[in-house]
């Protein structure tokens, strides 16, 4: 029977080509810059600023009462009790009704009307219950905003 001979330099020239490759893969490897998408404290850092924004927390001073409103939750501020906290509720005009979600405090002292306003607020919603407790405003339930005309 016939024996198989090997060519000369085949298993060597393949051999020294999977290295090039791999040399070439490397080197474009080291020198490849990455973005700053890549980049992951600049990625983690972008994620901090933006969390940190949301808990930022806005106080306008001594703006008008809020508009007339039903089912909205009012309650007596924990920390100051000579202030109410205003969250919510609704107002139908007869063809349309408006859901509200803004968050008032009113110094019943001064007479004096604050807005509080957050990027992580909650929906708007109206019919919900709400308690004051500590440095926080419990919101439980509500109505879906929705917007009903009269027929």
């Amino acid at each position: 029977m016939g024996k198989k001979t090997k060519k000369p330099g085949k298993g060597k020239e393949k051999t020294e080509r999977k290295t090039a490759k791999a040399e070439e893969k490397r080197s474009r490897r080291e020198t490849k810059k990455l973005s700053s998408e890549d980049d992951i404290d600049a990625i983690l850092l972008s994620i901090q600023k933006e969390e940190a924004k949301k808990k930022e927390i806005h106080i306008e001073e001594n703006v008008p009462a809020p508009s007339p409103r039903s089912n909205c939750s009012l309650n007596i501020n924990p920390l100051k009790e000579t202030e109410l906290i205003l969250y919510g509720g609704e107002f139908y005009n007869g063809t349309k009704t408006f859901v509200y979600g803004d968050l008032y405090r009113y110094d019943v002292e001064k007479q004096e009307w604050k807005l509080i306003s957050s990027p992580n607020s909650p929906p708007p919603r109206s019919a919900h219950q709400a308690v004051a407790w500590k440095n926080y405003l419990y919101i439980f339930g509500n109505v879906a905003a929705f917007v009903s005309t009269n027929t």
